[in-house]
């Protein structure tokens, strides 16, 4: 996800982003433009993305960008769906969050646990349903980023009832933990955007992934350290959103949705690889076990429990929100592109040997 300058081009990002890909990377990566203020270049330079295999980019409801150029991020939506790419929207509305920080504010003692009350789920529904009108509206395949709630999941899934091309991802935090966290004395430590919600809301979510109407698992990893996280110069109103997710999402994912009974293993792999594969133009190269498809293969030990520990982490972010929870399944060994990159928790794999995709249009994914 890369932030483009109001000083910078999308292409001129996206090669500052691809040198440090080229240096540096193990994986393999995509990337992908947040528009952040969406006048007439901008706007223009949507349709030519896809020539070097940039075929989708992403816009925050939640930032006073969003509301001040509304009509100019619609026609950057509709440019991206004739283009052949998919827009990504971070949904809270910010009226809403702001209607609510005041309020919050106006108390006499306010606690971390109000956090979640400054961005409540009315406030994702109210995007969200913004978000299902700009898809009608100009017909572009659309990707609600890390879905939170029961009510903002069931807005998505009538709008797909209706043939809208609405694709939903959501993220593990809320399949594996509520609010109740902000209780905590380290409760600043999950803190997320859109917040935790409640555990209605977590078994909601838990149903869309099994029965397709959640599509794909991102992420969203934001490896901010404890002290960062922790810092007494945060409020309420300035958190630093988001946790590192990404070496605990497969395992935990494994754990409680497979081998716990809650998803089928074919799920596992649909919202975790092969969905992704086909939304952001990778299938068949990425998300499939095929001839000329590449050897991207995970083998993974499911016999010896194991309880998450921040020491065996390899993020420097240097804690796991899920210490101690145990996992029954842990990464073996991780072959990329027919060459093995992580075996027995060590990375192996070369730096710059990881190379930015090149990507074709958003494919439709098959309902069941």
């Amino acid at each position: 996800m890369s932030f483009v300058l109001p000083s910078e081009t999308m292409s001129h990002r996206m090669d500052v982003e691809g040198e440090t890909v080229r240096r540096q990377a193990i994986a393999d990566v995509m990337l992908h433009p947040v528009l952040l203020s969406p006048m007439g270049a901008a706007v223009d330079e949507v349709t030519t993305l896809p020539e070097r295999g940039v075929t989708s980019l992403k816009f925050f409801m939640s930032f006073p960008s969003f509301e001040a150029f509304a009509g100019q991020f619609l026609l950057a939506m509709r440019a991206a769906g004739q283009a052949g790419s998919m827009t990504m929207i971070h949904c809270e509305d910010l009226a809403t969050i702001e209607c609510c920080s005041t309020l919050i504010g106006r108390k006499a003692h306010h606690h971390l646990a109000d956090f979640a009350e400054t961005r409540p789920v009315l406030a994702e529904l109210t995007a969200i349903q913004r978000a299902i009108a700009m898809c009608e509206l100009t017909g572009a395949p659309t990707y609600i980023v890390h879905i939170s709630s029961a009510r903002a999941l069931a807005a998505c899934a009538a709008a797909r009832a209706r043939g809208l091309p609405l694709f939903v991802e959501t993220r593990p935090l809320y399949l594996h933990l509520t609010r109740a966290c902000y209780d905590r004395d380290d409760g600043a430590l999950f803190v997320a955007q859109p917040p935790l919600r409640d555990a209605p809301d977590r078994e909601a979510l838990w149903r869309g992934l099994a029965d397709g109407t959640i599509d794909t698992m991102g992420s969203d990893h934001a490896p901010w350290t404890q002290a960062m996280k922790m810092s007494q110069h945060l409020d309420l109103w300035n958190m630093r959103p988001g946790v590192a997710e990404l070496e605990t999402m497969l395992p935990l994912l494994l754990t409680e949705g497979v081998l716990g009974g809650r998803i089928s293993l074919e799920r596992f792999v649909a919202v975790t690889a092969t969905n992704a594969a086909r939304l952001f133009g990778l299938y068949p190269r990425k998300g499939t076990i095929a001839a000329g498809s590449d050897a991207d293969l995970v083998i993974w030990d499911t016999h010896e429990p194991r309880p998450l520990r921040a020491s065996a982490m390899h993020s420097r972010a240097g804690y796991t929100v899920y210490e101690g929870q145990a996992t029954r399944a842990s990464v073996h060994t991780t072959i990329r592109r027919g060459e093995i990159v992580f075996e027995n928790g060590q990375v192996v794999g070369r730096p710059g040997t990881g190379t930015v995709l090149a990507r074709g249009k958003t494919q439709p994914l098959p309902r069941r």
